[in-house]
């Protein structure tokens, strides 16, 4: 099940930029006066109220409490700022000529907008435990279902707010289409990308394999510079008993300790003495518990069956079940960090390509090692991938661009006049979007719902 949280912030996000649209019937009551005039068009005080609601709540979800008295200023005038960029859009989009929508248009919007309701709706009947049962009737069914609507519409989640989001949407689409529909990207332009990101990580990396491996291993991200030292290996792990595993663990430790404490002359000699022949002993026990497979790997390594074939057979690590990992191997260099140092000191404890360790023991089990292939050091391959990967993001970056100069002109030409009432409401010079995004623990408040 999905929690709390993950629920909350759909609804948030989903508000956050539906709750403010010009779709919205605006009062021009005492109690709902007009904030500031955009090129002729009014903003009501009940619409920019809207976005700070949505502004608190959005918040809320990740431990801010932005509702004290304290924040209301920022609040309200993020919530101006944002609610001039949505009017901002729809006028420029209107100034184009692109806001209006065919008949077909707005049939796959409608289409669209009742597929993202009713993934909401069941969302609320599991979170809130309305699902019914497989063989409720079809009053149960609509019952539960009615509930659901009701939750949703408690909290303003409407049918309308989901239109408004999708119209939304589209409009940032056709208005970013319209003014980036001239963007090309070069080879040339990839290829001096290419090599800017290169030498970028090439100073970054190259004199420092553990970061890379970091980097690339543990978080995933892309590297364009390969440094020096890698070696690809792929192994056969036998896991063995725990109580065996932990026995020689702890007396390896003990006596790594217990050295070092003899040679600082910090020894403590209340302590039980452990030996080397302790150590080996325990090392015993586990080679014997996994000789009768060993044996058997060796057989058939001498019968002609390959080191990968039986890997499939024997082996018990997961990611060698990988095709591109039992291919490659993992990589693996002297300096990494995020492998069993043990299974680094197998991988570098043979010279040669196809050579294979005999039996080390890590935390993990037994492992026999092989090395299968030196990784090349320097840039990675510019492939067909790579260059399309590359083309989407500088076609990415210069859309935004492009984007963002014709918004700022638009935004700058436009006659912008605060009411009194709506004085309170201004944004300040700085970016207060990127301001409140800047928040962290220490200046606000964690907010008291939990997680």
């Amino acid at each position: 099940m999905r929690n709390s949280k993950w629920l909350a912030l759909l609804l948030s996000l989903v508000m956050a930029l539906s709750v403010v649209l010009p779709g919205f019937a605006e009062d021009t009551s005492a109690d709902d006066p007009v904030l500031v005039v955009v090129n002729g068009e009014s903003i009501l005080k009940s619409r920019v109220d809207r976005m700070s609601d949505a502004i608190i709540n959005y918040y809320a979800q990740y431990g801010y409490d932005l509702s004290a008295e304290d924040y209301q200023d920022l609040v309200r005038q993020m919530a101006m700022e944002s609610t001039l960029q949505d009017v901002f859009v729809h006028q420029l989009a209107e100034n184009l000529g692109i806001a209006s929508l065919s008949e077909e248009e707005l049939k796959e919007l409608a289409a669209a907008v009742d597929a993202e309701y009713e993934e909401l709706i069941e969302e609320i009947l599991l979170y809130y435990g309305l699902t019914p049962a497989d063989d409720a009737s079809e009053d149960e069914k609509a019952t539960a279902r009615e509930s659901a609507v009701a939750i949703a519409d408690s909290m303003g989640y409407t049918v309308e707010a989901f239109y408004e989001n999708e119209l939304e949407n589209l409009t940032y689409e056709r208005l970013t289409a319209e003014l980036t529909k001239d963007i090309t990207i070069s080879d040339e332009d990839i290829a001096a990308e290419f090599q800017t990101l290169v030498e970028e990580d090439q100073e970054t990396y190259a004199d420092d394999p553990a970061y890379y491996e970091m980097t690339t291993e543990y978080y995933g991200e892309d590297v364009y510079y390969v440094p020096e030292g890698f070696r690809g290996v792929t192994h056969i792990l036998l896991q063995v008993d725990s109580d065996l595993l932990s026995t020689y663990q702890d007396l390896s430790s003990r006596l790594e300790e217990q050295t070092q404490a003899e040679e600082s002359e910090e020894a403590d000699e209340t302590a039980d003495p452990v030996t080397q022949e302790d150590v080996d002993q325990a090392r015993a026990a586990i080679l014997e518990a996994v000789q009768s497979t060993l044996d058997e790997i060796y057989q058939k390594l001498d019968s002609g069956v390959s080191f990968e074939d039986l890997i499939r057979e024997y082996g018990e690590d997961p990611g060698m079940e990988d095709a591109q990992t039992l291919q490659d191997g993992y990589s693996v260099s002297l300096d990494s960090i995020i492998y069993d140092p043990v299974f680094v000191q197998a991988a570098f404890s043979v010279d040669s390509i196809g050579e294979i360790s005999d039996p080390y023991i890590s935390s993990f089990g037994v492992h026999l090692v092989q090395y299968v292939r030196d990784v090349p050091a320097g840039p990675v391959d510019l492939t067909d991938d790579l260059r399309a990967e590359l083309h989407d993001q500088l076609l990415a970056a210069k859309e935004s661009e492009a984007f963002q100069a014709a918004y700022t002109e638009w935004e700058n030409a436009a006659v912008i006049e605060y009411t009194e009432a709506g004085e309170n409401y201004r944004p300040e010079p700085l970016d207060t979007v990127d301001e409140a995004q800047a928040i962290d623990s220490d200046d606000v408040q964690e907010a008291d719902g939990e997680e």
